[in-house]
């Protein structure tokens, strides 16, 4: 994901979710190479100097690493928001970035003052040698002429490529110093999504009737009757649900902020997710869509992300986003004050923390092998033992209603295992419970989820001219497209 050019063209970098690395590999092939251990990286770019810079999620800063690999370290601190798509302009004093806060805006930063200054709204925007910008305005690829020493746009913004995919809001497209554009093409039309399905454990697939659109992070009600999941709308990601009986669909937040990861109380009655409103926090809101969203706790420092809940303690259980994209995992009381508490915190990457429906057990990923694998840990006391689940990567765990199972995903394979819990904890054998084109990547949260019955799966499936057929998608690449850029875009 994320594809980013070295100055010379001869290397490509990119973002791997599935064991949260930047890694790089030559245009002419062979072996990828890991560079460091980044957690979630938001558009990485590699400078003249060997830098590679890159953003991470909402709270954080501007990270950077030797092109050789090493140790990230912290270039940019950002108080509220977050930044993505950085890159150092060519005096090297200066970094151009996307700043997110309620709106994407296009922003300059001197590396000597610290002074900011915004330049015009857009998301993802790259300087190229011929002496212009680009960025994105939703799914469409736009230039400016650009003068980097004054830092002011010096002509018109001329939109150049419509339908440029995007996945978790980020504009998959790259554009290399000696011309070259590289993109996943997309649909901006409404006809553009993700189709909702059920799939049961011998892998068939029916369709639900909710329209097609940018879903996320599906989440099924405890009682059975409705979905709560993300919509990304004009760059926008609000909660929606979904009535799996009556068949409607009902947008429940409506804040210029992002609202996202959401998840159900017990009794199905609540819906809490996170936000990024006024500085980040846990909100939750009636799922019946009366009455206003409510802060449960804030969090401008560190992004608390609900994932599941305890039901035997009264605690949520959150994945915890440090500011320098660092992963952990930790509660939050839900009785008299909401006290907050650390359980994991180790130097990997630890995410998608779920309990088993006993409340004795915690299924979860760490990537403390090199790459993400599953683990169990006896709950709440997380020290008193742990487990490896999975032997050959995995993410985004999930417990059988009866607890006998736990599922995860691996590329494109949705495995089950078989559990004994007494007298003693003890795994079966791993098994492919079914395959197919459905959303699995670790950049989506848990993007499946079961129904209570146990019969059936929630998945997430590409539809519209968007994709191809629910496979594979395509990458669109143009050599010397720099001619056109010129032509078009002319600099006054």
């Amino acid at each position: 994901m994320q594809p980013f050019f070295s100055p010379d063209g001869k290397w490509i970098g990119y973002f791997s979710p599935s064991d949260q690395q930047l890694k790089k590999i030559s245009i002419n092939g062979g072996a990828s190479v890991a560079l460091a251990k980044t957690g979630v990286v938001v558009g990485p770019s590699r400078g003249k100097d060997g830098t590679i810079l890159y953003g991470t999620m909402a709270g954080g800063g501007i990270m950077k690493i030797s092109a050789q690999g090493g140790i990230p370290e912290n270039l940019v601190e950002v108080e509220s928001g977050g930044s993505r798509f950085p890159q150092i302009l060519p005096d090297g004093r200066s970094v151009l970035f996307t700043r997110y806060e309620n709106t994407f805006r296009i922003m300059a930063q001197s590396l000597e003052s610290d002074e900011q200054k915004e330049l015009f709204p857009g998301d993802g925007a790259r300087y190229l040698p011929s002496g212009h910008l680009v960025y994105t305005v939703g799914n469409d690829l736009f230039a400016v002429p650009f003068d980097p020493e004054k830092l002011e746009v010096t002509g018109n913004h001329i939109p150049l490529v419509e339908g440029i995919f995007r996945s978790i809001g980020v504009s998959q497209f790259a554009v290399s110093d000696s011309g070259t554009l590289v993109f996943i093409p997309g649909s901006s039309d409404a006809a553009w999504g993700r189709k909702l399905v059920w799939v049961n454990r011998e892998g068939r697939e029916e369709t639900i009737a909710a329209e097609p659109k940018d879903y996320g992070y599906p989440k099924i009600s405890p009682d059975g009757t409705k979905l709560a999941l993300t919509v990304n709308e004009s760059n926008n990601v609000d909660i929606w649900t979904w009535d799996i009986l009556r068949e409607n669909q009902t947008r429940l937040t409506f804040h210029e902020s992002d609202d996202l990861q959401s998840i159900w109380t017990p009794d199905s009655k609540r819906i809490i997710f996170w936000s990024g409103r006024d500085g980040g926090g846990l909100y939750w809101k009636s799922a019946d869509g009366t009455g206003k969203a409510e802060l449960l706790i804030s969090s401008p420092e560190l992004s608390l992300y609900p994932w599941s809940w305890s039901t035997e303690e009264d605690k949520l259980v959150l994945q915890l986003m440090k500011s320098a994209g660092e992963w952990d995992i930790g509660t939050l009381s839900m009785k008299g004050d909401r006290v907050l508490k650390t359980l994991l915190d180790e130097e990997y990457t630890e995410i998608q923390p779920q309990i088993s429906p006993d409340g004795s057990w915690m299924a979860y990923a760490s990537s403390e092998s090199g790459r993400l694998e599953i683990y169990v840990r006896p709950f709440p006391d997380v020290d008193a033992g742990k487990w490896q689940i999975s032997t050959g990567g995995g993410n985004s765990p999930l417990w059988s209603p009866d607890g006998t199972e736990l599922f995860y995903i691996v590329d494109d394979k949705f495995m089950v295992v078989p559990l004994e819990t007494e007298p003693a904890f003890k795994p079966g054998k791993l098994e492919v419970l079914f395959s197919g084109p459905y959303v699995s990547g670790v950049g989506e949260g848990t993007p499946w989820d079961i129904h209570p019955d146990g019969d059936r799966f929630l998945m997430m499936k590409e539809s519209g001219s968007g994709a191809t057929g629910g496979g594979p998608r395509r990458i669109n690449v143009f050599l010397n497209w720099d001619v056109e850029l010129k032509q078009r875009v002319p600099k006054e």
